[in-house]
């Protein structure tokens, strides 16, 4: 699973946008993210669409067990 870090949205009204982390301060969607995420004024929260878009289409999800005879 990939690290989660925070940035301060650009906008009208403060927010974080979350982005996942591929290596060092570089997000997926090759944004740079500081280690520090900034302090939001009665702010939203929301995930970054392109590092979420990424991660959609590059994790497998884990195969589900099903129950079968034993033996």
């Amino acid at each position: 699973m990939r690290i989660l870090k925070a940035t301060q949205d650009a906008g009208e009204a403060p927010s974080l946008v979350w982005h996942a982390m591929d290596e060092g301060d570089k997000a997926l969607c090759g944004a740079r993210v500081p280690d520090a995420p900034p302090a939001p004024n009665d702010a939203g929260e929301r995930y970054c669409p392109a590092c979420m878009n990424r991660v959609d289409t590059h994790v497998t999800p884990v195969a589900e067990k099903t129950a079968g005879p034993r033996g």
